[in-house]
């Protein structure tokens, strides 16, 4: 199973984290209340900071913005 898929909250984000959860096995995983699969890491940040990413403000999960990246259309 793969946790990890995104694996950074920006300072000053606001909004839902989606936990992204991939099984690239071939048994099925089995989930239950109480299983510890992750966690979150929280570092102080000593000075006002405004989030300048493209998640503004999600109240539900959202689909990757990767499209949006300047740097892909050197890729295409």
């Amino acid at each position: 199973m793969v946790i990890a898929t995104a694996i950074a909250i920006a300072p000053g984000y606001r909004g839902i984290i989606t936990l992204e959860l991939t099984n690239v096995g071939n048994a099925p995983l089995v989930l239950a209340p109480g299983v510890r699969i992750a966690q979150i890491l929280f570092h102080e940040v000593t000075e006002d900071v405004i989030y300048e990413g493209r998640y503004k403000c999600p109240t539900s999960p959202e689909m990757g913005k990767i499209h949006l990246d300047r740097e892909l259309r050197f890729w295409l």
